[in-house]
């Protein structure tokens, strides 16, 4: 039989924070769905349900604001496991990269790695779709986040052995920092 888990984001003064996209991945770092519509209501609440038993890694963002993950949350057959997410200030991370005339367009692949080896790029939302249709799309720049204060590595690789990569440590006041990777 399969599990649910309850996800909560609230701003830490007991205020929920309505419109945040959950994130759930098992610890083994597979990812659930790498489009997050497991969004939080009216109360800051979302059941995402039909869960196979085992161990997750929960996370959240809103529009300006995310969450530090949390687990490993274990979800049990039959049962429904409550988490609270801490929804603070996040820090848009835009990325840009610089890759040599013989690199196509278009397939330069980015990750964002926190200090657990997560893959914050991959956490794409409903906010991040429509932030996509409303700017536009570039080939050489993509837009992560909001993502909560943290060490992360940016990576960014393409077809032929081409790759870059760049360290940077967003602060809590931060509402946006840029870094540009060079590949070689």
């Amino acid at each position: 039989a399969a599990g649910a888990l309850r996800g909560r984001g609230g701003d830490g003064a007991g205020t929920p924070v309505v419109g945040a996209s959950l994130f759930v991945e098992r610890t083994d770092g597979k990812t659930l769905d790498y489009v997050s519509m497991h969004t939080t209501g009216s109360t800051g609440q979302r059941t995402i349900s039909g869960l196979a038993p085992g161990d997750f890694i929960v996370s959240a963002r809103s529009e300006d604001g995310a969450a530090f993950d949390l687990g490993p949350v274990t979800v049990n057959a039959g049962e429904t496991e409550e988490v609270e997410l801490l929804v603070g200030p996040g820090t848009m991370l835009e990325v840009r990269t610089i890759a040599p005339d013989e690199v196509a367009h278009g397939t330069v692949q980015l990750q964002v790695l926190d200090t657990e080896g997560r893959d914050h790029a991959r956490r794409i939302s409903g906010i991040d779709i429509n932030r996509s249709y409303r700017d536009g799309v570039q080939s050489d720049r993509r837009t992560v986040g909001p993502l909560p204060p943290g060490r992360y590595r940016v990576i960014a690789s393409a077809p032929g052995g081409f790759d870059g990569k760049k360290q940077v440590i967003l602060k809590a006041d931060e509402k946006t920092d840029r870094v540009t990777v060079r590949l070689r």
